[in-house]
């Protein structure tokens, strides 16, 4: 059987660590969205106002990659506007 990759979820020490090189608000929005919806880079480009009106995306729901501790805040709240 060939070699198959199997991706592992992120940690929280590795998603905080990636989040921390981001070196806009928008930067840090954009993986907080990617990671925590589970949405590819290429579905997130072709969102639109009409897409993303609250209705379910077409392609079902997905579970974030991130592995989160349950006395953590939410993600993105430092983000400034």
């Amino acid at each position: 059987m060939p070699y198959q990759y199997v991706r592992e979820p992120l940690t929280a020490e590795e998603s905080d660590r990636l989040s921390n090189a981001c070196e806009t608000p928008t930067e840090r929005l954009v993986f907080w969205t990617l990671l925590d919806t589970g949405l590819r880079v290429g579905e997130l480009c072709a969102l639109t106002s009409k897409t993303s009106s609250g209705s379910s995306a077409s392609s079902g729901s997905r579970q974030g990659r991130a592995v989160r501790q349950e006395d953590e805040g939410p993600r993105g709240a430092d983000v400034q506007s």
